[in-house]
């Protein structure tokens, strides 16, 4: 399988809302997160709720000293994610998405010279499957494990050439910090005959299975 880049889409349900947030917390409570990665926030997977979120951490007093702070805005691939034909509106209102405030790395600066509001997801190595590629992007970006890596349909941005695989996280979602890194337990819903309808047709490319939206 050929695949340009790959990353995990974690929603949270709203009923995991006020646990996820403390581990969010947490995880933001270091001076960074990772070399690309300040800090993680949730945010409604609309395209006006993700401005909102930029404008706002653009004039956060803290996020001043950042190097071009004031040209934050949500990067193409979650602007392609939260575009309104894409989501179904029932899921929309009843989970939140985790994303990324991605700063200026020197060593990409010429090719993302601006912070970005991001999702977790990165480049496809040879030889690696775009979901292994996925996993390993989401832990070197967040300290986020997913366990196990069950495999759920991607949904495909960008003409599908970006492969992003769901996980969707509620109240009976076990997790836990351990030494800093936040460990989430996805049980195997492959045989179970409920589902969540994330993105709206014709487009959806996938059905999750397992719990249905009020879990």
């Amino acid at each position: 399988m050929i695949c340009g880049s790959a990353g995990i889409l974690i929603f949270v349900h709203l009923s995991a809302l006020a646990r996820m947030q403390v581990f969010i917390e947490q995880l933001n409570a270091t001076q960074r997160v990772s070399p690309e990665v300040l800090s993680l926030h949730l945010v409604t997977p609309t395209r006006e709720a993700t401005n909102q979120l930029s404008h706002t951490l653009r004039e956060q007093p803290c996020l001043q000293h950042l190097e071009r702070i004031k040209k934050l805005k949500p990067n193409s691939v979650l602007r392609d994610l939260t575009a309104k034909w894409r989501l179904c509106q029932e899921f929309v209102q009843n989970h939140k998405l985790l994303v990324n405030l991605e700063t200026v790395n020197p060593q990409f600066r010429k090719k993302y010279p601006d912070p970005n509001i991001t999702l977790p997801a990165g480049s496809v190595e040879q030889g690696e499957h775009p979901y292994d590629a996925a996993h390993r992007e989401l832990f070197e970006e967040t300290r986020i494990r997913i366990i196990p890596h069950t495999y759920y349909s991607p949904i495909r941005l960008f003409r599908g050439g970006i492969y992003m695989y769901p996980v969707i996280v509620t109240s009976h979602t076990p997790m836990h910090m351990h030494n800093g890194y936040l460990y989430i337990y996805q049980p195997d819903w492959s045989q179970s005959q409920n589902r969540v309808e994330i993105t709206q047709k014709p487009y959806h490319s996938f059905f999750y299975h397992g719990m249905s939206s009020g879990s």
